[in-house]
């Protein structure tokens, strides 16, 4: 499968891989007989599939935290949650999310006793905490344009990137004209942040440096 093909499956809701894939399969697949006593996959039975990625493990051994994503049709959509496993195998996983949306992107915290991720379970992406221990997911951060991306410092703290807000004249020339870019005016920077925890208390997020 080329780059192109790959990219529109991993970008598109379960509907239109469905469309892809019948059209990828009547254009090039080979009818393959089936094992003797077995019926081969539907098309849905393939995409519903669930598949684990983006594993962790914990900074003492003990743990491994990943991501499994599932099919929901209703909403046209690929919904990933979290997955808790001894490393040694000696249980069986045991979900950690289980709200509506999306979490992912996982990462320990030194003490290996607690795990912070994305989620957009209250829209846009934001980083929540949650304890091993029990509890609900606490959030950390609350960017109205929401976080890309994030890693853990030894010392707990949190650096985080973001899109800068626009302003209320891009909002009103976006109002007005659309989709209209004032050169060298509109130009929203992906920014990163420093946001110290001491003791479970979050401190406003600092900007430490800007780039592209």
């Amino acid at each position: 499968m080329n780059p192109l093909s790959r990219a529109l499956i991993h970008n598109s809701g379960p509907t239109v891989v469905l469309g892809y894939a019948l059209w990828f399969g009547a254009a090039w697949a080979t009818p393959q007989p089936a094992p003797q006593g077995s019926e081969p996959p539907d098309i849905d039975s393939l995409i519903e599939l669930e598949s684990p990625r983006d594993s962790v493990i914990s900074p003492n051994g003990d743990y491994v935290v990943y991501v499994v994503e599932s099919t929901n049709w209703e909403d046209d959509r690929y919904d990933r949650h979290l997955m808790l496993a001894p490393a040694d195998s000696s249980q069986a996983p045991m979900r950690l999310t289980r709200e509506d949306g999306s979490s992912h992107r996982p990462r320990f915290y030194p003490d290996s006793r607690s795990v912070a991720f994305l989620s957009d379970r209250n829209g846009e992406p934001q980083v929540f905490r949650l304890s091993l221990d029990g509890g609900d997911a606490e959030q950390l951060t609350r960017r109205p344009s929401g976080v890309r991306s994030f890693e853990i410092a030894s010392d707990s703290s949190i650096v985080f990137t973001s899109i800068d807000e626009p302003d209320s004249a891009h909002e009103t020339r976006q109002e007005r004209y659309g989709e209209l870019v004032w050169v060298d005016e509109d130009l929203l920077m992906n920014r990163l942040y420093h946001m110290p925890l001491l003791t479970g208390v979050t401190r406003r997020p600092m900007t430490a440096r800007c780039g592209n």
